[in-house]
């Protein structure tokens, strides 16, 4: 029975999967490692993704990951290891008056994944 137990703990242990965190307001899991494929879907800010394989490669700077019933891609840039503090969580009366419907988060999603965001040294 023991040896059960063990066998049990060691291979769920294996199968655990990496989860991170989507960092910017809106996005998507693309299709595809291109920030021009389909999307498969919209996710915000804060929502967990667990991590299928990191590919910095052939796929430059994009991880496969698993968002709900779907698997895709998105850039590395777009994960965090910790919860993000979210403009929503932090001003949610401000956000919930916004209204937004998901194609609303689709389209701003697909907008943000256009900008390229640089530091700027003074």
């Amino acid at each position: 029975m023991m040896k059960f137990i063990i066998l049990f703990f060691f291979l769920l242990s294996a199968t655990a999967e990496e989860v991170r965190y989507f960092n910017r307001i809106f996005g998507h899991v693309h299709l595809s490692p291109h920030a021009t494929s389909s999307s498969l879907t919209t996710i915000s800010c804060g929502f967990p993704l667990r991590i299928k394989q990191e590919q910095k490669t052939k796929h430059k700077n994009w991880i496969r990951v698993i968002a709900g019933d779907e698997s895709g891609y998105i850039f590395h840039e777009y994960l965090s290891d910790q919860k993000p503090d979210c403009f929503q969580a932090k001003y949610p009366h401000f956000y919930n008056a916004l209204n937004l419907d998901l194609s609303d988060l689709y389209y701003w999603g697909r907008l943000l994944d256009q900008v390229i965001t640089v530091e700027v040294q003074p």
